[in-house]
């Protein structure tokens, strides 16, 4: 009786070579066909895929550059919409100032007129000022007599509720000995 021993080879050189049979050879041929047909067109996807991402990536690079740009020139109109309403506010104000000084100098005009026709001979004025309702008429006459003929005057004018002299004082250098400055207030 023969027996048979199990063979157990355990060193490469040792053990017996195996030849592939025909079907499994055919069957790794058939794996590495697939998998060359199955990865060629999935790495060519991967590639047009990586292709189209860089041109997406570009394009969003540009949208966000021009969404700041936008939001720039947006910030800047709305700087240039404030600055355009401060101008018509300020314009406004000064269309309303220049009536009412257009209006009071009309007003200041016409007394202005009359305070200086009303002067005398030898009665000068150097300067009219506003405080309110009173009018300041300062000035120069050649004698006490004619400042207050010339109050007298602008007192008949009737255009004045009250005629007060403030001020009459001599004029110490001046040539002529009678010379008088004046203040007369004069209230609408």
């Amino acid at each position: 009786m023969q027996t048979k021993f199990l063979d157990l080879n355990l060193l490469p050189e040792q053990r017996p070579r195996q030849r592939p049979t025909g079907r499994s050879a055919w069957l790794g041929w058939l794996l590495i066909a697939f998998a060359v047909a199955t990865l060629l067109p999935l790495w060519q996807l991967k590639s047009m895929g990586d292709s189209r991402v860089r041109d997406i990536q570009g394009k969003l690079d540009y949208v966000r550059e021009q969404v700041r740009h936008t939001d720039d020139l947006l910030a800047e109109k709305e700087l240039l919409g404030r600055s355009l309403q401060d101008t018509k506010h300020q314009t406004e104000r000064l269309e309303r100032e220049r009536a009412i000084l257009q209006d009071r100098q009309s007003h200041v005009s016409g007394f202005t007129a009359s305070i200086l026709q009303a002067l005398p001979p030898r009665t000068r004025v150097e300067d009219i000022t506003q405080e309110g309702d009173i009018l300041k008429v300062r000035g120069w006459a050649g004698s006490a007599s004619l400042a207050l003929s010339y109050a007298r005057a602008l007192q008949d004018l009737g255009q004045f509720r009250k005629v007060n002299i403030t001020t009459l004082d001599r004029r110490t250098s001046d040539p002529v000995p009678t010379a008088v400055t004046f203040v007369i207030e004069l209230e609408e």
